[in-house]
């Protein structure tokens, strides 16, 4: 049964009038009222809602017009996807800062200031020095073998002689352990980069987390 917004409310004076004298008013107060908006935009009151309205949104009034839930209207598939991006980005915003939360703590737990991490930078740094230094003493040594070997090949062919096979496999196998040592050094050196480009970022971090650390 329909009713429209205009005569609603005249039609609850009547029937209160009459029933008033018979029961009590608490037991129509109870009675839930479904008021929606037809297919025309028309205010509806009913006892029940159909479904095709419901997900339009609805409010829920008791006899005497007292609201008692409202109801809003169903998110469409567009508002859905909006809604899952913004939860979504909210989740990777509080999960990327509970993990720098984490990495801020076992930093500071690691290096108590930032001149403690200065100071592991330059005992990596150092210690990879050592490595260099002792590949280019290694170095100097293959070239003066090296040397050695092709002043011998230079001889004998001087002398109208073809060069040994093992005198020139010795050439190669020096040759390549010069490239090797060479290609070592390289790599040590490129380490030393990242290890300063990472020591940076902690000594950065650092310098910014302590003032924050010494007011706790």
């Amino acid at each position: 049964m329909k009713f429209k917004y205009s005569s609603f409310f005249q039609l609850v004076r009547v029937i209160l009038l009459g029933c008033c004298l018979i029961f009590p008013l608490s037991a129509y107060a109870e009675k839930q009222i479904y008021r929606y908006k037809n297919d025309k935009g028309e205010m509806v009151f009913n006892s029940h809602i159909p479904k095709k309205f419901a997900s339009k949104g609805y409010t829920i009034i008791n006899i005497f017009g007292d609201v008692l839930e409202e109801v809003p209207a169903a998110l469409t598939e567009d508002e859905k996807n909006k809604l899952a991006e913004v939860e979504e980005g909210l989740f990777e915003q509080k999960e990327k800062i509970r993990l720098q939360a984490e990495a801020d703590k076992k930093l500071l737990i690691q290096f108590a200031e930032p001149e403690d991490a200065e100071r592991a930078r330059d005992r990596q740094l150092e210690t990879i020095d050592i490595y260099i230094g002792i590949t280019h003493g290694n170095i100097t040594r293959l070239q003066a073998d090296m040397a050695i070997e092709n002043e011998k090949a230079a001889d004998v062919e001087r002398s109208g002689k073809n060069v040994s096979k093992d005198t020139l496999e010795q050439i190669t196998r020096i040759k390549n352990q010069i490239e090797k040592a060479e290609l070592f050094i390289q790599e040590k050196e490129q380490e030393k980069n990242l290890i300063r480009q990472a020591f940076e970022i902690d000594i950065q971090r650092l310098k910014q987390l302590r003032p924050v650390a010494a007011q706790k």
